[in-house]
């Protein structure tokens, strides 16, 4: 009886350990798969970035389609050439006279 009841105790005992030590490397397993630079968190960080970025790129491809009409416009149509002068540099016709209108804001 002695002999089953100490086979009983050391099968806790180990039960226990095994118990603890399973814990402990599934505790380290969550750890790395959490906060390593192989983790979720960094995966989540890298996919907003790479969607912010995707956006940025799409709004730049944009711009420079917008620009690309414009230089084919400035470079075809004398009325947007005059229009943009007369905005931009301040361009006025012989006998034209500018008048000057001021807002409230001003």
């Amino acid at each position: 009886m002695d002999k089953e009841r100490i086979i009983g105790k050391l099968t806790q005992s180990s039960k226990k350990k095994h118990l603890i030590v399973g814990s402990v490397l599934l505790t380290l397993i969550f750890l790395y798969l959490m906060f390593s630079d192989f983790g979720l968190i960094t995966r989540f960080s890298l996919m907003y970035k790479k969607s912010t970025i995707e956006e940025r790129i799409a709004n730049e491809l944009q711009d420079v389609e917008d620009l690309k009409r414009q230089k084919v416009n400035l470079i075809k149509d004398t009325i947007e050439i005059e229009r943009t002068a007369r905005e931009k540099y301040g361009y006025v016709k012989e006998n034209e006279t500018i008048y000057v209108i001021k807002s409230d804001d001003e």
